[in-house]
């Protein structure tokens, strides 16, 4: 695997990519993925900003314990308005991040790209559930990526959801 790849670096200002390869050689590695920066452009849409970060021994840890995934957000809870997503496994000792992404909205159609791209760093990674929050975006981008895998619902966030 390449140490950094930028790919459509073009829709990117040319500061992003002088930190990116600034980054690059001080570090001598960045991410171990395929692509870590991705500016993508739907019809009728501005682009957009895609981030999605795994690394080798990230990759390892999807293969062996990746048949059930945690895929979980953190956004209104911090300062910043991007949504960044832990993809997670649980392992022999303990919930581990496997895959990072950062996506600049929450509609599925974002969160099914990264999950896409993360797929296609993964080819053998066949999960059979995922567990979510109680979020349609969530949940029909896994379903469009995953067709036929089962999502099993947080029971404190179906509790919340219930009370409302």
């Amino acid at each position: 695997m390449n140490d950094c790849c930028i790919v459509d670096m073009e829709a990117s200002s040319t500061n992003t990519q002088d930190l990116i390869l600034k980054c690059t050689l001080e570090t001598k590695r960045l991410v171990t993925v395929c692509e870590c920066l991705h500016f993508t452009q739907r019809r009728g849409q501005q682009a957009g900003l895609l981030f999605v970060c795994q690394t080798d021994w990230q990759q390892r840890l999807l293969r062996r314990y990746g048949s059930v995934c945690l895929l979980d957000a953190t956004y209104r809870t911090t300062r910043y308005a991007l949504p960044l997503f832990f993809l997670c496994v649980r392992t022999n000792v303990d919930y581990v991040v496997v895959a990072t992404f950062v996506t600049q909205s929450e509609d599925s159609a974002s969160i099914a790209e990264a999950v896409q791209m993360i797929r296609s760093w993964n080819p053998e990674w066949t999960p059979q559930s995922f567990m979510v929050d109680f979020c349609e975006a969530e949940i029909n981008a896994l379903g469009s990526v995953f067709p036929g895998t089962h999502a099993l619902y947080s029971l404190s966030y179906l509790l919340s959801y219930l009370s409302m």
